[in-house]
């Protein structure tokens, strides 16, 4: 019985084990000095992480994690762009020990960030970003990451949110985990329009175009080289001289079936408008994808055909601290990493606003999922129902326990 308990502990530390693999890593090019540098996550290495990028680290010769931030906060709170959103609800459930704040958008416009104004009480918690067009369905815009309020002397703080993948859903839900049983409370919330001629991006691979028509309407088939994250698009259009098509765009694969049944923002179909009086540029909700679709309504027109297009990814990156003389390394790729804690989050104001950035070296697999079929099929399972399954064998560990004790007692082995 001692051998049996012993091989389920085994097969659960192995399955726990398996998950905390990172299946690719890349070598940082040596720095000629110490101090602080920006990683570029390229395409090459995005298409690797999740939405957000929580499965990304930095480790030295000694295995160290090194710490990092995701880039720096692009928010001007002075801005007059500075807009407050309507909190519907601000609500804490201390049975559950979660806050939930919803707001309107009742602009409708998208939004890549947001400012909280919270009591400034030092606040460090973790926060789950949600939106919804009806506050029946909600899609999962960030899953739990660290949130630290803002140094002040004043009784009021902000609590700065940015890194958001740009979404214009008409509601927003900021879920707070309040593991101190302590309620969040928001006064008010703002976001700040981010003018897109900032914004810089790395272009991607052309994908390969093939067209359908049907009796109204056009289908087009976009596949790119890898699911790479696409936050612009646009094409290059032959067919009619005048043109006005409603069209629509959506990842080809049904990424529902593959998160455990977890709806994401980058599930919702795009809604836009191909036009002979326009650049047919739309901005996309960092999709991930390796595949998109377009379905054209022609209505009784001329089918219009896709020519050329050019697939854009956001110049994301994370900065960190590289001493002189050390070598680093990235590792990345972990579909069940949570996103990093680090102390670097609070002194963002000694970052300087120049900073080199430092390239890396070629990328490489160093871990496959085939390795170890088994694992990695355990944790494709959702999180509630491995729970379940823990449940099980922990009950079941402490009645072959209890059993094993009575029989002893039995047997006078405790005399």
């Amino acid at each position: 019985m001692i051998r049996f308990i012993t091989i389920i502990f085994i097969l659960f530390n192995s399955f726990f084990v398996a998950a905390q693999h990172y299946m690719f890593e890349a070598k940082i090019k040596k720095n000629n000095k110490g101090g602080f540098y920006k990683i570029y996550l390229t395409p090459e290495i995005s298409s690797k992480l999740q939405q957000n990028f929580p499965d990304i680290r930095i480790v030295n010769e000694k295995n160290e994690e090194i710490p990092f931030i995701y880039g720096l906060d692009q928010i001007n709170p002075d801005s007059t762009a500075k807009v407050e959103l309507k909190i519907l609800k601000n609500k804490h459930k201390k049975f559950k020990r979660i806050t939930n704040i919803i707001v309107e958008n009742d602009s409708l416009k998208n939004i890549d960030n947001f400012i909280l104004e919270i009591p400034n009480k030092g606040l460090k918690n973790k926060l789950k970003i949600t939106g919804s067009f009806d506050q029946k369905l909600w899609y999962e815009i960030k899953k739990n990451f660290s949130v630290q309020s803002a140094y002040s002397d004043s009784i009021i703080t902000e609590l700065f949110l940015t890194n958001i993948p740009t979404t214009g859903f008409k509601f927003y839900k900021f879920t707070f985990n309040d593991y101190k049983d302590e309620s969040v409370d928001v006064l008010k919330v703002y976001s700040i329009n981010s003018p897109e001629v900032n914004k810089e991006y790395f272009e991607l691979v052309k994908p390969l175009i093939r067209h359908k028509d049907t009796l109204d309407k056009t289908i087009i088939n976009l596949r790119f080289a890898d699911s790479y994250f696409i936050d612009k698009i646009s094409f290059r259009i032959e067919g009619s001289r005048y043109y006005l098509r409603r069209a629509n765009i959506y990842k080809k694969i049904d990424i529902i079936q593959n998160t455990g049944g977890i709806l994401h923002f980058d599930d919702v179909n795009k809604e836009f408008f191909l036009g002979s009086d326009r650049n047919n540029t739309i901005i996309l909700p960092r999709f991930k994808t390796k595949n998109l679709k377009l379905v054209v309504d022609n209505k009784d027109n001329i089918p219009i055909r896709i020519v050329d297009v050019n697939a854009y990814q956001l110049r994301n990156y994370i900065i960190t601290y590289l001493k002189l003389g050390d070598a680093y390394t990235l590792k990345f790729g972990d579909l069940n990493a949570e996103f990093p804690v680090y102390d670097l989050t609070y002194f963002k104001e000694s970052i300087p606003e120049e900073i080199p950035h430092i390239e890396i070296k070629s990328m490489k697999q160093v871990f496959s999922e085939n390795k170890d079929e088994t694992s990695s099929f355990i944790w494709r399972i959702p999180p509630h129902y491995l729970w379940i399954g823990i449940s099980i064998v922990g009950i079941i560990l402490l009645y072959l326990t209890t059993r094993m004790i009575i029989e002893r007692y039995r047997k006078g082995e405790f005399n």
